[in-house]
């Protein structure tokens, strides 16, 4: 095993001891200073994974909210104004009752023969 000289104050070194006499959690200075770079480390590549997934979410948003801006937009062009209305509703009403006002007009002209009024 390979040794490492760190150098640090003495209150920082006292602060630690203290830590580890009091936590019972290492079994040395050395063990918490091992487990604190792991653990440093260990949550520097979950900060990274959990960056990672989170621009994943942010691009699967826009390319959500990109859809949902293409299908408002398709049903904007749906919507017609009150005129393109009147004229299809104009337009559809004439085709459908033009049968029913020739068939009145066959079956009652207006005018009785023989010059009744």
């Amino acid at each position: 095993m390979s040794r490492i000289e760190v150098r640090v104050s003495q209150d920082k070194k006292r602060e630690w001891e203290a830590f580890v006499s009091g936590s019972g959690a290492f079994s040395s200075l050395s063990a918490l200073v091992r487990i604190a770079v792991s653990e440093y480390l260990n949550e520097e590549d979950e900060d990274t994974r959990l960056e990672e997934e989170l621009l994943s979410q942010v691009a699967q948003l826009r390319d959500e909210l990109s859809e949902v801006d293409r299908q408002v937009a398709r049903t904007r062009g749906d919507i017609l104004d009150e005129d393109e209305l009147a004229s299809l509703l104009n337009d559809s009403l004439s085709t459908y009752l033009e049968p029913v006002y020739r068939s009145d007009m066959e079956v009652q002209p207006p005018f009785k023969s023989g010059g009744d009024l």
